[in-house]
């Protein structure tokens, strides 16, 4: 007969058993369930879900997004190619653009950068009024970041307008600055008569001409100064006699003594006066100007209307005997005719 305490121990042992395997197979269909069915991840990327198990994407899943990373792969190659059409269109336009400004270079004045020059322009007429002539070089070195080819000769041309000591100008043409008409033109227009013996030792052409035909005796006749340049350039042979925009310096003068001599405005135009009654005496005297017949109209005009100006102009003139016979058969002309 079995001993009733053996049989229960027996079937209390049997029962813990049964329930361990129970357990260990609803654990086990659970695994197998939760690794099936996709986990959203609502803690971030790389984060653990809240059951402490690493979120894992089924085959379905992946099969899914075949298609869309293959999509992905596509408009990033098209990407690619947009990105590559633009670099070759953008290439295209840069070189054109480089062509246009090849082009525009051909000339200094346009080629500069314009604020880069207006700013050093202003800070050169600055170390000229301060006589700085250290910093005025060094500024014309500054200048040749951007104009390497002419930067020394801007920055000679507004040397000379400073009347700058001459090792300024020697330092300058030694840097590589040449000198041009515009350089000229700055000597005749502001007077610079201290230099112009010099510069014409160093280099300078007197006879140099604009492109527009204009020799230096137009700008050294502008504005109120003595004739010392307009006299050199005279002695030195410069011509009177060449035309610019349909004038002559001789037209020019007699121009401004018929004004005064119509308007009897001798004293009121006192420096134009007597500055435009010096330089004809010193064309026709030493520049041998040639008088047209418009010429000797204009001064029968001022002989007629104003005579002490005709006086004083042809005063001291060579021949003024042939050249009064000449003017007054001129005259005699005009009225027979």
């Amino acid at each position: 007969m079995i001993n009733k305490n053996y049989l229960l121990a027996a079937l209390a042992l049997a029962a813990v058993l049964a329930y361990q395997l129970g357990e260990k197979d609803t654990a086990e269909n659970q695994v197998v369930e939760y690794a099936e069915k996709p986990i959203n991840n609502t803690q971030g990327d790389g984060d653990i879900s809240e059951g402490g198990i690493e979120p894992t994407v089924s085959p379905a899943i992946e099969k899914d997004e075949a298609p869309i990373q293959a999509q992905v792969l596509e408009d990033d190659i098209d990407e690619q190619v947009q990105e590559q059409i633009q670099a070759q269109e953008s290439l295209k336009v840069a070189e054109q653009t480089d062509t246009r400004s090849e082009e525009v270079n051909k000339e200094p004045s346009v080629a500069a950068d314009k604020d880069f020059l207006k700013r050093m322009d202003a800070e050169l007429k600055q170390a000229i009024k301060n006589k700085d002539w250290y910093e005025f070089e060094a500024l014309a070195d500054e200048v040749k970041q951007t104009l390497p080819k002419h930067a020394y000769s801007f920055a000679l041309n507004m040397a000379i307008r400073g009347n700058a000591p001459l090792y300024v100008i020697k330092n300058l043409l030694a840097k590589g600055g040449q000198f041009s008409y515009q350089h000229l033109y700055s000597v005749a227009r502001f007077n610079r008569h201290e230099n112009y013996y010099k510069l014409k030792a160093l280099g300078l052409n007197v006879h140099a001409t604009s492109k527009e035909g204009q020799n230096a005796l137009f700008p050294a006749m502008m504005g109120f100064k003595d004739n010392f340049v307009f006299l050199s350039l005279l002695m030195d042979g410069v011509n009177p006699n060449i035309e610019y925009k349909g004038k002559r310096p001789v037209d020019i003068c007699l121009a401004e003594l018929v004004k005064i001599a119509q308007e009897n405005s001798i004293d009121k135009d006192r420096k134009v006066y007597w500055n435009a009654v010096g330089r004809f005496r010193e064309l026709v005297k030493f520049g041998h100007a040639e008088l047209l017949p418009r010429h000797l109209t204009l001064l029968n005009t001022i002989r007629e209307t104003k005579p002490q100006i005709f006086d004083l102009m042809t005063h001291e003139l060579p021949n003024k005997i042939a050249f009064i016979d000449r003017l007054n058969e001129h005259l005699y002309a005009d009225h027979d005719l």
